[in-house]
């Protein structure tokens, strides 16, 4: 083995060691999502456990809706890549083998929109995402969920999710019990299923908190930190059960410090669970993720809080790419253990160590997900830009800003239409991105399909740009030029990207998921050969216009009376 290989080794291990002795939690985890859409290979999964553990990691949670193989239901996660039972023991003991805790994670209330697509489970049924409460075939498929994963995990703790279960007590329940209040229809299924999981040794099930702090709420919200339970409330949640409290989206440690306390109202110590910003993106939202979770931390800490999981959702298609999710994990195990999450040279040298990748470019990418307001729609996304039409091009950029002052109006807002600063600005805002787009074109030590993204979002975003501006004064030879090189060029990057995406998705992940991010990509490709034979066909004289860029671009919302855009 080479010396700078040995080195790198030391520098891990000695660091791991380290970990274990200053970290504030007794456990800290994540939450990786293999449900949406994206279910990552078990030998990935093992590498990631492994690179974990050496970043401070000792938990894990595997977010499973129906993404596993049930004895006797063969559309329980038909098409959707699920795992066998030999997979999942297989996990665990390398979980096992390296001192890592594996809690399973499921939904037995709602999120069950995939497998209640199929007619064998309209007996469950009671929404398109909830199943049916009190239905004694209900209850047998959550043993059989349970029973799943008592034989391939084991242990005291199961997550049963409960979170976001809309209409649980409505639909065919009302229909079939009559109208009865949510609390006690809630408080009835939760007993049953902590019934479920004692019977095969879960003794310490965990359940997401948002629907019974949303009851302790006097607006029924669950980001309330006025909220606090009512004593008779709490005193029926059952004593055993564990409350995870989730929150991605705020930034102040006094407003995590009084949530955490409502939740110690309810009855026991919250499990607490921050968000990695990957969802809905391709690459991480550090920004986000550093502002929410340096103060949840923060919070934490001063509240004498042990256990802390940071979330890696994957909502609209798990497109993010594995290596930013880690880049993430990285960064928030960096501030769990009180220590900087910028790029230094000493926590560059671990990244790179651990994930073979540059940590100063990694974190830079993040600057593709650019913020310029405090509330949302607030940011520049790099899937938007990707999939913005090249025909209907400029409405996604319509509402940019700087970001405001402490006098600006900080309600929902964009560019303001009525004053030609304001568009002066949004336009100074499109710059500025572009040059950023640039900049992260030329880094390297990151993977190279997220390096082929970036190429495309920068040919992209100039080609929109250029467009508008010539179409205004039908500048032929500009109009021109970008028929016959500028679109080329970038319908040559989406090509490249195209296929390092594909050859990445199917080196993490199984095939099943890929088939919705394929057909994205394809019309994505297919719009932009539309657009350059629209313009061939403009500058050869063969149509009079292209009425596609002849519309007039609106603002993205509609003005209150104040002349503030709402969305």
């Amino acid at each position: 083995m080479k010396k700078t290989a040995l080195t790198a080794l030391a520098v891990v291990f000695a660091f791991a060691a380290a970990f274990a002795a200053d970290s504030t939690f007794d456990t800290l985890g994540a939450m990786i999502d293999v449900s949406r859409g994206r279910v990552l290979k078990v030998d990935y999964l093992k590498g990631r456990f492994d690179r974990m553990k050496k970043m401070g990691y000792n938990a894990v949670m595997l977010y499973t809706e129906d993404v596993f193989k049930l004895e006797g239901e063969p559309k329980w996660g038909y098409m959707r890549g699920g795992y066998t039972l030999e997979e999942m023991k297989d996990l665990k003991a390398h979980a096992d083998k390296i001192g890592f805790k594996m809690i399973p994670c499921v939904e037995t209330l709602g999120h069950l929109e995939q497998p209640f697509r199929w007619a064998e489970y309209a007996d469950v049924r009671n929404t398109g995402s909830t199943i049916l409460v009190g239905e004694e075939k209900s209850y047998a498929l959550i043993d059989k969920i349970v029973a799943f994963w008592a034989k391939a995990v084991g242990g005291t703790r199961i997550h049963l999710g409960m979170d976001e279960a809309w209409g649980f007590a409505g639909a065919k329940y009302e229909k079939k019990n009559g109208k009865r209040p949510g609390v006690d229809v809630f408080l009835d299924h939760l007993n049953r299923v902590n019934a479920i999981c004692a019977k095969h040794g879960f003794t310490e099930p965990i359940i997401w908190s948002d629907m019974f702090y949303r009851l302790a709420s006097p607006r029924h919200d669950y980001y309330d930190p006025e909220a606090k339970a009512d004593p008779a409330l709490a005193a029926r949640i059952p004593k055993n059960m564990r409350l995870c409290y989730w929150d991605y989206y705020h930034d102040r440690q006094d407003y995590y410090e009084g949530m955490i306390e409502g939740h110690r109202s309810l009855g026991s110590e919250p499990i607490l669970a921050g968000g990695i910003q990957i969802w809905s993106h391709f690459f991480h939202d550090r920004e986000k993720t550093l502002a929410t979770m340096s103060s949840f931390l923060a919070a934490a800490r001063k509240k004498g809080c042990k256990e802390f999981f940071f979330t890696l959702w994957g909502d609209d298609g798990a497109t993010a790419f594995q290596e930013v999710a880690e880049e993430g994990l990285f960064a928030c195990a960096e501030l769990a253990h009180g220590r900087t999450a910028e790029p230094t040279e000493e926590n560059a040298k671990r990244f790179k160590a651990i994930t073979g990748y540059d940590y100063r470019s990694m974190a830079r990418l993040g600057d593709v997900n650019r913020h310029y307001a405090d509330e949302w729609p607030d940011m520049i996304q790099e899937a938007s830009i990707l999939y913005d039409d090249p025909l209907f091009c400029g409405n996604y950029r319509n509402y940019l800003v700087r970001k405001p002052s402490e006098t600006t109006d900080r309600r929902f807002y964009c560019a303001h239409y009525k004053d030609a600063a304001w568009r002066d600005d949004g336009e100074k805002v499109w710059a500025d991105y572009c040059a950023v787009l640039k900049d992260c074109a030329d880094l390297t030590g990151i993977p190279p399909a997220a390096a082929a993204l970036v190429r495309t979002l920068r040919d992209k975003a100039n080609y929109e740009a250029d467009l508008l501006a010539a179409w205004k004064t039908k500048d032929r030879a500009a109009l021109t030029r970008i028929a016959e090189r500028d679109l080329p060029d970038l319908i040559a990057s989406m090509k490249v990207f195209i296929e390092l995406y594909r050859t990445d998705w199917y080196r993490t992940s199984q095939p099943f998921g890929f088939e919705l991010i394929q057909k994205r990509n394809a019309a994505a490709l297919a719009r932009l050969e539309e657009a350059q034979r629209r313009l061939d066909d403009w500058i050869a004289g063969r149509i009079p216009t292209i009425e596609e860029l002849d519309e007039t671009l609106k603002p993205f919302g509609k003005y209150n009376e104040g002349g503030v855009i709402r969305w």
